[in-house]
């Protein structure tokens, strides 16, 4: 039957206890994937295959319960206010999601990883798991640091607008940590170019002497970049010829997480 075949396609079980009523209401709603800009009747028809009278009274009362919205005259229908609240209260929690993968991740790098998020315009250090070698860079759960010196603040600002960059930077300015952090703002614009190009950002010894830090963004179901992750150790061990290799590791994780988070990507 296609509404089955349909429906397990898209992940909505079925078999001796599918409800073939809810099944077709689901496929309307995974129909309206990827086009945020709404569909028809005759488009949800196109998309599904069921009958178009069917079609019709599955989307009325995806009205009536707010998971879709009607707009005006057009008989465009668009996903709800109500599928937007109930997706946003059921957002994993971005700790509980990343902190297995940094684990796995610690096991591989035998290197301190940590988790960063971006408040009150700083780099705020949410989670970490410690180097296993006496000799290690560290920051405590709970410290902050500026976004220009850190890899976690740069992997995070080139992925925000322009313009809420610029407004930190000028909020927080751009003080030097050591001989090499980046102080100008358009050394700075440039060096989120090359982030973007390669996917992941570097601290060369710009917050702490001797100290590498290399990170990655992690972004949530929307698209947007909401925290970054990264691998800090002593130069001695995390040599330039290594930071390939680790970088690769790290987008991978990244990856995982951004996904586990709803990132289509």
């Amino acid at each position: 039957m296609k509404t089955r075949s349909t429906a397990k396609k898209n992940n909505v079980p079925s078999g001796r206890y599918y409800i073939e009523a809810v099944g077709k209401a689901m496929e309307v709603l995974f129909a309206f994937q990827g086009h945020s800009e709404g569909l028809t009747l005759d488009d949800v028809v196109s998309h599904t295959r069921i009958a178009k009278s069917s079609v019709y009274r599955l989307l009325c009362t995806l009205v009536e319960t707010g998971l879709l919205e009607l707009q005006g005259d057009e008989g465009r229908y668009l996903l709800g206010s109500k599928l937007f609240q109930l997706t946003s209260s059921a957002e994993p929690n971005i700790r509980k999601v990343a902190e297995p993968r940094m684990r796995k991740l610690w096991a591989e790098v035998q290197e301190t990883v940590n988790l960063g998020v971006l408040s009150s315009n700083e780099i705020y250090f949410l989670s970490r798991i410690v180097s296993p070698h006496p000799f290690r860079l560290e920051v405590s759960e709970g410290g902050r640091a500026f976004i220009h010196a850190t890899a976690l603040g740069k992997a995070i600002a080139a992925y925000l607008p322009k313009e809420s960059v610029g407004a930190i930077l000028k909020e927080k300015k751009m003080a030097a940590s050591t001989s090499k952090t980046i102080t100008n703002v358009a050394r700075f614009w440039e060096e989120l170019e090359n982030i973007r190009a390669v996917g992941y950002a570097i601290d060369n010894e710009e917050i702490v002497e001797g100290g590498r830090c290399i990170a990655a963004p992690i972004f949530n179901a929307s698209g947007n970049v909401i925290a970054a992750l990264s691998i800090s150790g002593p130069t001695t061990r995390i040599k330039n010829a290594k930071v390939p290799q680790l970088a690769s590791l790290l987008k991978s994780t990244c990856r995982e997480i951004s996904a586990r988070l709803g990132y289509p990507a």
